[in-house]
């Protein structure tokens, strides 16, 4: 599932819409190489093991910290870890909810209403793995029967 999310560089103060995956099956939390360029990060690369389904591959990219990130709806904002530069991220826009689709589903109509259009400006730019564990936390659960998606 993406998250809605704006994203700023501590260092610079600047901020930029954005789209967050979340992954609890990644360790480290990534970035495409646009947000890196975006913020004026031009940190040297550091090499890493990028492992998948399909094996482990030997790459290597930048690395940052200093980022906050913080829900377009409002909220707390959340500091990042670390970020390492990886381009792998998956780009699937389908993964970002919409209104029109949570009306489909009977446990999440109640919440439609709170889910804004996807913005076609704002890429996904974060991967956010087990390294954040406050983006994963489960704040409602709306009970379901199968095969209605989990919410």
């Amino acid at each position: 599932m993406c998250k809605d999310l704006s994203c700023q560089s501590l260092s610079t103060r600047e901020a930029t819409r954005m789209y967050a995956m979340l992954d609890d099956q990644s360790n480290r939390s990534l970035t495409r190489s646009d947000l890196f360029d975006l913020f004026g990060v031009f940190n040297t690369e550091a090499p890493y093991s990028l492992k998948t389904c399909a094996g482990v591959v030997e790459t290597s990219g930048r690395r940052a910290n200093g980022f906050r990130i913080e829900p377009i709806s409002g909220g707390n904002s959340f500091a990042l870890p670390t970020l390492i530069e990886c381009n792998e991220i998956p780009d699937n826009r389908a993964e970002i909810p919409t209104p029109e689709v949570a009306m489909q589903h009977p446990h999440l109509k109640s919440i439609a209403s709170q889910i804004p259009q996807p913005d076609p400006n704002a890429h996904i730019l974060l991967l956010l793995g087990r390294d954040m564990l406050r983006a994963h936390k489960v704040r409602r659960v709306g009970l379901t029967t199968p095969p209605s998606p989990r919410s």
